[in-house]
């Protein structure tokens, strides 16, 4: 946000106004104009041109001088502002992925974020990624938090950890918070949205007692099976053998 402040410090009033700004290659007015008229101003007013411009780079630039022409008396007259110096620091990128995103209560799962700068001139020093793992994601490798001591323009950085839910459910997961100092201001970056973990129940594992304890009952089921039948069987063999007997006494 840039602001040119006019300011009437004598006793009388001038007239005919027109403040005119301008801005270095690389940027663009996204509210306000550059240009401002005014009929008046009177004896210590103020008379301010506000507006906002984004860089498509980064990098240092010196905006050029602001002007304000005016009359006073049927004369023209023409004032300059002082020169300003802007620095823009860079954009980051910030990605998270998790594998697997669909586990059992108790699997682990590698979260991997990565960073980036996007611009083109300006190192970032002391990157702090900070990722937030909710209390139903033990870490169990790794850590959700980092600080990178240099990234360059264009480079990309990555760090992992691992954790292990602990119930079942399906869960938003955050992004991570990138952050760096930059010309004596905290500049923070985090991509809105989620991405979501699928956590299933743990199919239970019987223990050496339950294991015994179903083979036996398999077993006692089996020679149940086995003793029907052979006591089926012996029943239709008797059956088949005493009808042709039955036929001859009649």
């Amino acid at each position: 946000s840039i602001t040119v402040k006019v300011v009437n410090t004598g006793e009388t009033p001038v007239f005919d106004l027109t403040v005119t700004d301008s801005i270095p290659e690389g940027f663009e007015v996204t509210s306000g104009e550059l240009n401002l008229e005014a009929p008046i101003l009177e004896a210590g007013d103020i008379l301010s041109l506000n507006y906002t411009v984004s860089a498509k780079l980064d990098g240092a630039y010196d905006f050029p001088k602001a002007r304000v022409e005016y009359a006073y008396m049927g004369f023209k007259f023409e004032e300059e502002s002082n020169p300003i110096n802007v620095k823009v620091g860079p954009l980051v990128k910030v990605e998270k992925a998790m594998s697997p995103m669909k586990v059992k209560v108790g699997e682990e799962v590698t979260i991997q974020i990565r960073v980036k700068n996007l611009g083109k001139n300006v190192r970032i020093e002391n990157l702090k990624v900070v990722d937030f793992a909710p209390l139903y994601l033990k870490v169990v490798e790794g850590s959700p938090q980092a600080v990178i001591p240099s990234l360059p323009p264009g480079e990309e950085k990555a760090i992992s950890y691992r954790v292990k839910p602990s119930q079942a459910g399906s869960f938003p997961i955050l992004y991570p918070t990138a952050t760096y100092i930059f010309n004596g201001r905290e500049v923070t970056f985090r991509p809105g949205g989620t991405i979501t973990l699928e956590v299933v129940e743990a199919l239970k594992t019987p223990t050496l007692m339950e294991q015994i304890l179903g083979y036996i009952t398999s077993l006692i089921v089996y020679i149940i099976v086995v003793v029907v039948a052979v006591v089926a069987a012996r029943f239709i063999i008797k059956r088949l053998r005493s009808k042709p007997a039955a036929e001859e006494l009649v």
